[in-house]
């Protein structure tokens, strides 16, 4: 078993990176890397396949209980929490976190959930692979439950506010499991827009290039509003590499970089160094 019961990623793998199928072989973010150093993770898609070369993320909300109407001692590995229309193992190697009161900052993962309904009205059962440190009280302890960042990925929305976690290099079915691309070289569909006719729509810029001499520095940046692009009215979705309108965007957390200073065209997919997922 690995750090805090989670399990080690296998020693003998049982697919290619290429395969895809509904049944889980791994647990979700297993890790693999090729013979030439490139960093793959094992994921799950959403309700909607996933094309290839896209930027994928996970929705983030997570679900509370303020204030937890069970007490669970020290060591106990089944947790009961309220929640509403929760399917089973939503939740599977996933996190529950301690947000406030007794415990505030502990941080468990959890190893499956039943379905709302099967322990109680509004209630599931969450087992943990590790057993609690502090004993939660009904009168402090608050709690939220987050979905591996994995499970159920989708394409990056125009209203993202979250960080892709790994980029598809090859299409992966609707609720079907595969390996994403997380640290390395691989294809990216990249979004490159006209701005003012100059030639910066060439290549994925950063903010604060502003004249064409300076266009192909090709460094992929964070995505968080669509307000900050040149067209925030494109049919483009932010899986894909944009050019920033405003010099202060340049601070966004670069992502990678275009491997090679040939010529994009709009929405052309190409090799690109991917390092900060």
């Amino acid at each position: 078993m690995g750090e805090k019961g989670v399990p080690n990623p296998p020693t003998v793998w049982k697919d290619r990176l290429r395969d895809t199928g509904t049944k889980k072989l791994y647990q979700l973010g297993t890790e693999r890397v090729t013979f030439d150093g490139d960093l793959y993770v094992y994921v799950k898609a959403g309700s909607t396949a996933l094309a290839a070369g896209r930027f994928v993320t996970y929705l983030t909300t997570g679900t509370n209980e303020q204030t937890v109407t069970v007490a669970h001692g020290i060591g106990t590995t089944t947790v009961t929490v309220t929640a509403a229309s929760i399917s089973a193992n939503d939740f599977e190697d996933g996190y529950l976190v301690v947000t406030a009161g007794t415990g505030i900052g502990e941080c468990y993962r959890i190893r499956s959930n039943t379905a709302t309904g099967d322990t109680g009205s509004g209630v599931i059962a969450c087992v943990l692979y590790d057993g609690l440190a502090s004993a939660w009280s009904t009168s402090t302890t608050d709690v939220t439950l987050y979905p591996n960042r994995f499970n159920g990925l989708i394409v990056n929305p125009n209203d993202v506010q979250q960080r892709p976690c790994c980029v598809t290099q090859w299409p992966i079915g609707a609720a079907s499991y595969g390996w994403a691309l997380k640290e390395g070289y691989g294809s990216l569909d990249c979004e490159v827009l006209a701005a003012g006719g100059t030639e910066l729509d060439e290549k994925p810029i950063t903010a604060s290039v502003t004249d064409a001499a300076n266009a192909g520095r090709g460094t992929i940046t964070g995505s968080p509003t669509s307000t900050i692009y040149v067209s925030s009215a494109s049919e483009e979705t932010f899986d894909q590499a944009f050019v920033y309108t405003n010099p202060v965007y340049a601070m966004q957390p670069i992502l990678g970089y275009v491997t090679l200073e040939a010529d994009l065209t709009n929405d052309e997919a190409a090799l690109v160094r991917i390092t900060n997922l």
